[in-house]
């Protein structure tokens, strides 16, 4: 028999419904909630591929909200813009200089990229770093993870 090169662990316990929706159990003992499957990961290269699946997620999740803020901050500013002009008539040459470059300046304005930074805890960090737990499982007696 040959030495065992990878450490085992306990499968990460995730619920799945019909839609695709993920609940995540408070212990992995849990039962699933009515509609919902339970999902072991059982391997490192499962519980990544699930980390990129649910990463995926929430950025078009995340993708789809800032673009429906970016048309609302558009209207809003279009309106804004509308009255800026509208006073610039009145204003010496300096100031209507200085509004057209607020302006410009707005719009060269970079727009920040999202990272979701999805992970399963257990996977990115070890007991150095998580708190003791307490449970009936450890007869109550603190332990770490």
């Amino acid at each position: 028999m040959g030495s065992r090169l990878a450490q085992g662990f306990k499968p990460s316990v995730i619920f799945r419904d019909a839609k695709g929706n993920v609940q995540f159990p408070g212990r992995s003992a849990d039962q699933p909630p009515k509609g919902y499957t339970r999902v072991e990961l059982r391997s490192s290269r499962e519980v990544f591929r699930f980390e990129r699946e649910m990463d995926m997620r929430c950025k078009r999740e995340h993708d789809r909200s800032a673009e429906a803020e970016a048309r609302r901050a558009a209207e809003v500013r279009g309106k804004l813009r509308g009255e800026l002009r509208s006073m610039m008539q009145h204003m010496t040459p300096y100031g209507r200089d200085f509004a057209r470059a607020a302006m410009d300046r707005n719009d060269r304005a970079p727009t920040k990229s999202y990272d979701p930074g999805f992970h399963l805890p257990v996977f990115h960090f070890n007991s150095s770093n998580i708190p003791p737990h307490r449970s009936e499982d450890t007869d109550w007696k603190e332990r770490r993870a």
